[in-house]
């Protein structure tokens, strides 16, 4: 039964709608011709769920409860409430609610703070050699007398003679999003096919390494999954290593080139992994030690299918195959999913891969038969120490860019260009992988112990580093430690302990004591590194040659880019203070100060300002008076242009242009731009039907001016005003008949600006100023043969409230 769109119906806008879908799918569940288990992977319906107190009216709200409360008993659907953050909705839902239905939420609360028990269902046996992929079925009691258990819950003793249960641990960090993938396991074939390539790439012959470098592009990273490379990490510490290469002629200049794609295509790999385990659609409740995307799980069917058609291998047709770099189909088959046919018989995928002898028409042999005969038994692989050695995915991609972002100072662009796309998938991985609580650890003790143990190789030294820092604080459980680690190296993958060691993992479990501060460490050690390259593409000499300089500017830009994403990406805003190295703080103040880069990229530079602002308040107050002092001297450039242009004006836009040109004065003292703001302010008091909103701006603008704290400002700001009168109110007004000639003056007459003129102007300590305040006063009061009638009453009117004001200078 098709349940989306009727699921959809309940986030409906309208509440007829919404009640109506509710009802359909509880009535449903009521005559069972649904059950919980088909509506517990639906995702959709449990932020519809919660989402339903979210609209204004909130009709059955104990229907939907007692629905939240039934679903949380099944863990599928309480692990997707959690997901979905229905803990911290319902917190806060349940305040806000009667209580009759507080009980409820709390009782759906209770189920999804239980762990989820881990029953075991299979015996499987686990030894050095092979693994018994078949279930041995097991004496289980009857369910109504077999105890619920927990993680870590103590078995009962059993009497029968049965092996003892390994129990799967899931050892949460804290810091990551993110671990390791589900462990594979590999063929004999496949295991030599890589360390044939492992062998190539530390060859000291270039073009031997920069083919098998192809290879792995093209080809071995096409077959296997992406994750196979991180839990076998030799191929890419050998990739990484040739990073730190220092380039060379011929041959092996180019293997940069080839490192850095390999290890992007590892990184597109391992993102379309990542979304591929993340995805429900693929979930399955199945525990199996041998995953199905392993080479091993690759069935004796087919290879006995591949026998039976040797002939056909042999004959030309099946010579042609649309990828003969891959053995064994003669078809186009999907790649990157490890479940080849030809699993057995890819020998020859790797470049130096032991190579078979040729065939003879008289005795074909299939590649499968090449295989068999002529690969040596490489013997039974330790998965518990791979386990161990297995890279993480935020230490895979915290070492990367480790070794890329020095090649960032290249004076090549295309292979700068490689590494920025490098680092640019390997961003995204790490915002896949690592959380911002990779910064809240401070353990000096797990600092040191995460670096001893990284260094380690195999279970033994690692539980001898662990021994080692156990003992000065608690020598009894050293075994703890090393048993913690090994979880922690497994977290997601199907990694066993036995029914006895339950108890002693459950004392350790703080997972980030021991990992965040080492990878916290490498984090600051890239964004250093990074500091320093801005500042060194920053700091060219201005006597390189123009394309030099073209390739610093754009190396500047993109790795400004990369930096802030960075950030974004793994360092809150609010803990750059403690985190962000000084270098880093350095090169981020310099690129707030690039104004070109904050036009091109507005975004990416306000995100800049808000880090600035929390690692160096001084620098953030010395980028803020750069900011406006620019900002000033930018509109005083718009404005003298927007003022003497011809047409049309937007005088409300030109007005906050005078008004930024004012606040700079200080800085550029262009006194010309007075001239034009007191001729503005004229104008707008001049129309038949004044706009009251500019009419208030421009006397703002115009008090501004005569108040303005530098002297030659005011006294300019006076004598363009006393001309101005001088022209209004002028006898030459006469002899040319212009009536109206007194309407310029009409800004003047308002007792707010007479009382500044008055108050302050005729009080002025600068004689240009008073001086030029008394005769704008004695113009206007003489003037009243040249103003009309109106004007006249108007200033009386204005002055009246000024009069006491004015007549304290005549006082005796």
């Amino acid at each position: 039964m098709e349940l989306s769109p009727l699921i959809k119906k309940i986030g409906h806008s309208l509440v007829e709608i919404r009640v109506r879908a509710l009802k359909n799918i509880l009535c449903k569940l009521d005559h069972s011709l649904i059950s919980v288990s088909d509506i517990v992977q639906e995702k959709m319906l449990f932020v519809l769920l919660l989402e339903w107190f979210n609209f204004p009216e909130v009709p059955m709200q104990e229907e939907v409860l007692e629905l939240l409360s039934t679903l949380s008993k099944h863990p599928s659907a309480a692990q997707m409430l959690r997901d979905v953050g229905a803990v911290d909705f319902l917190s806060q839902l349940s305040r806000n609610v009667e209580p009759s239905l507080r009980a409820v939420i709390d009782g759906t609360l209770d189920q999804l703070f239980l762990l989820p028990p881990l029953l075991p269902s299979h015996n499987t046996v686990s030894t050095h050699g092979q693994r018994n992929t078949t279930p041995t079925p097991t004496d289980v009691p009857p369910e109504d007398h077999c105890p619920k258990m927990g993680y870590f819950h103590k078995s009962m003793p059993n009497h029968t003679d049965v092996a003892p249960q390994k129990i799967a641990v899931h050892e949460s960090v804290r810091c990551l999003k993110f671990s390791v993938f589900p462990w594979l396991t590999l063929t004999n074939t496949d295991r030599h096919i890589l360390s044939s390539n492992e062998s190539s790439l530390r060859s000291s012959n270039p073009t031997l390494v920069r083919t098998t470098c192809e290879l792995l592009c093209d080809v071995i990273m096409q077959d296997f999954p992406a994750e196979i490379f991180l839990q076998r990490p030799s191929i890419v510490q050998n990739l990484l290593s040739l990073l730190r290469l220092v380039s060379g002629k011929g041959v092996s200049r180019f293997l940069h080139l080839q490192a850095l794609s390999c290890l992007r295509q590892l990184c597109v790999g391992l993102r379309r992994r990542l979304r591929f385990h993340q995805d429900p659609s693929f979930f399955s409740t199945k525990q199996d030690p041998v995953s199905q995307n392993s080479s091993f799980s690759y069935s004796q069917e087919v290879r006995g299918t591949q026998r039976s058609q040797r002939s056909q291998a042999s004959s030309p047709g099946g010579e042609c195959s649309p990828r003969p770099s891959v053995v064994g189909r003669t078809g186009q088959r999907a790649s990157g999913d490890g479940q080849d046919g030809d699993a057995a018989g890819s020998s020859h995928r790797g470049g130096a891969a032991v190579q078979a002898p040729p065939q003879t028409p008289q005795s074909p042999q299939s590649p499968a038969d090449l295989a068999h005969l002529d690969l040596p038994d490489l013997g039974v692989e330790d998965v518990l120490e791979l386990q161990l050695q297995q890279l993480t995915l935020a230490q895979f991609t915290v070492a990367t860019m480790q070794q890329a972002i020095p090649l960032l100072k290249t004076e090549v662009s295309h292979v700068f260009h490689r590494v920025l796309e490098l680092l640019s998938d390997g961003v995204l991985l790490l915002g896949d992988s690592v959380c911002e609580l990779v910064w809240d650890d401070r353990s000096l003790v797990g600092t040191e112990l995460a670096r001893d143990t990284y260094t380690c190789q195999g279970p033994a030294p690692v539980a001898l580093c662990c021994l080692k820092h156990a003992q000065s604080s608690q020598p009894e459980n050293w075994f703890v430690i090393f048993m913690w680690r090994a979880a922690l190296a497994c977290q997601t993958s199907r990694f066993f302990l036995w029914e006895s060691d339950k108890t002693v993992l459950a004392s350790r479990s703080n997972a980030q004591d021991i990992y965040c501060p080492l990878l916290k460490q490498k984090l600051q050690a890239c964004m250093e590194l990074l500091g320093e390259i801005l500042s060194y593409h920053q700091s060219v000499s201005a006597d390189i040659p123009r394309s030099a300089q073209v390739h610093h500017r754009m190396a500047y830009t993109s790795v400004s880019i990369f930096t802030i994403k960075l950030l974004q990406t793994i360092l809150p805003p609010e803990k750059a203070g403690e985190h962000l190295p000084e270098s880093t703080a350095t090169a981020i103040f310099h690129l707030c100060l690039d104004t070109s880069l904050g036009s091109l990229l507005p975004s990416m530079h306000q995100a800049a300002v808000a880090y600035l602002e929390q690692v160096n308040s001084d620098s953030h107050d010395l980028y803020r008076r750069v900011s406006r002092a620019a900002l000033w001297m930018e509109s005083t450039c718009n404005f003298m242009k927007e003022a003497q242009a011809e047409g049309e004006k937007n005088w409300l836009e030109l007005l906050e242009l005078a008004d930024q040109a004012i606040n700079g004065l200080s800085l550029h003292q262009h006194l010309p731009i007075i001239k034009e703001c007191v001729h503005i302010c004229s104008h707008l008091w001049t129309f038949d039907d004044p706009s009251p909103l500019l009419q208030r701006e421009s006397q703002k603008l115009l008090l501004k001016l005569l108040s303005h704290p530098l002297l030659p400002v005011r006294a300019e700001t006076y004598q363009c005003t006393l001309r101005l009168a001088k022209d209004c109110l002028g006898i030459q007004n006469v002899a040319r008949k212009e009536v109206a000639a007194c309407g310029g003056l009409n800004f003047l007459i308002h007792h707010r600006v007479l009382y500044e003129i008055t108050a302050f102007g005729l009080q002025d300590s600068a004689e240009k100023v008073n001086v030029a305040a008394k005769d704008i006063l004695l113009f206007m009061l003489k003037g009243r043969l040249m103003m009309t009638a109106s004007t006249w009453d108007r200033f009386n009117e204005a002055l009246h409230p000024v009069m006491p004001v004015l007549q304290v200078p005549c006082s005796p």
